[in-house]
């Protein structure tokens, strides 16, 4: 009887792409502070594969099957055993998933009308001499889009709210700065509109929502908002002098020192939105940033072209291995309607190395001696080879 090779799905093909997707987050983070603000493109292909390696969780031929320790195999086999009637805790967990990622899209909706329509309710009107320096900005960066600027009293931090026009708000106490800060300010926010940061923060946010219990999502979000915020100093310190490059990292510890705690990472803004303990350490490395700038160091470009060949070997790796627990099923329900050998979905694949497989309702139960091959039910069961027919 001639078998053809097809994908298989399991819990440890998703397994396998979880960490996948931490060992990627974690590699960021790290590199991040190397790299600088050009790890955002490493980011981007990364979440590519991510989201690849999660939606294709197959299993190639020729995969190396790592057992698990029996910690894991005692994990997997109560997450699916019925504790009330037919209801698992497996499906208990994807209960609350599911009711958890639909509160947190609730309230990011919730926070994107706040943060757009808030400032609107605002009864203050930017002055002539506002208008006129975005209107500066604008020309400046070749933005040809007109948005609207708006003042208000219920920020202290200019920030950018625009998806698909330039809009930004500045604090009412904007007004008492001078030209040149004004300028810097829109200038930062600008950037944020012109480079589609709202939008990175959107999925950034959205991803968090969806996978609101997994650590790691927060870590990729906090690490690409500073990242973008990195972006815009850059783009913003450009063409300044050496001693404009310092009134502008004045401008950021001024604002730095004045803003309160706040945490709002979809909507983009001078500090990128982040508490005052985490922001901290995230402002330092924005004036380090601008120093070596100063300084004339040269930046190490390098090292995300080198987290990008780390990026793809673990993507490609992740194909290569598979991870799966020691459980056989038992004796005693071999040949029980739980386990039915009689179609094509169970077998015993035997890989290049000769090493046999067995698979029951195409899900792998870990491996078998060739002794096990004179004993039933294994004796009666069909054996694929990956790579000839039989």
């Amino acid at each position: 009887m001639t078998v053809t090779w097809q994908p298989m799905f399991s819990e440890y093909s998703v397994f396998t792409a979880f960490l996948f997707f931490v060992s990627f987050t974690v590699l960021c983070y790290f590199v991040s502070k190397y790299a600088g603000w050009r790890m955002l493109w490493v980011m981007g292909v990364g979440v590519i594969f991510t989201i690849a390696r999660c939606t294709l969780p197959i299993e190639l031929p020729g995969t190396r099957n790592i057992h698990l320790p029996s910690f894991f195999s005692k994990l997997f086999h109560l997450s699916r055993m019925p504790i009330w009637r037919t209801i698992s805790p497996l499906q208990i967990f994807l209960t609350f998933w599911v009711i958890g990622a639909l509160f947190f899209l609730i309230r990011t909706v919730s926070r994107i009308m706040c943060n757009i329509y808030a400032p609107l309710e605002e009864d203050s009107t930017p002055s002539r001499r506002m208008n006129e320096l975005y209107e500066k900005m604008l020309q400046e960066l070749g933005c040809e889009k007109r948005g609207t600027l708006l003042m208000s009293s219920s920020i202290s931090v200019a920030r950018s709210v625009g998806f698909f026009y330039p809009n930004v708000v500045l604090p009412i106490a904007s007004e008492n700065m001078s030209d040149e800060k004004v300028c810097y300010t829109l200038k930062h926010e600008i950037l944020h509109y012109l480079h589609h940061d709202v939008w990175i923060n959107l999925a950034a946010e959205i991803l968090s929502c969806l996978f609101w219990w997994n650590p790691a999502v927060y870590l990729l979000q906090y690490t690409a908002t500073n990242l973008l915020e990195l972006r815009c100093d850059s783009h913003v310190c450009k063409d300044l002098s050496d001693e404009q490059m310092l009134d502008y990292s004045q401008m950021l510890l001024d604002a730095f020192q004045t803003s309160p705690e706040q945490k709002d990472p979809l909507f983009s803004g001078l500090l990128g939105g982040l508490k005052r303990k985490a922001r901290s350490h995230d402002v330092k490395r924005r004036f380090q940033q601008i120093c070596n700038a100063v300084e004339k160091k040269p930046q190490q470009k390098w090292v995300s072209a080198v987290a990008f060949i780390i990026s793809c070997t673990l993507f490609m790796g992740s194909y290569t291995v598979t991870f799966q627990t020691d459980e056989l099923p038992p004796l005693d329900e071999i040949g029980t309607v739980t386990y039915n050998f009689e179609d094509d979905s169970s077998y015993i694949m035997r890989r290049p190395d000769g090493t046999l497989e067995l698979f029951i309702n195409h899900q792998t139960y870990g491996t078998l001696s060739p002794e096990k091959l004179k004993e039933e039910p294994y004796v009666s069961m069909l054996i694929v080879d990956v790579y000839r027919e039989r």
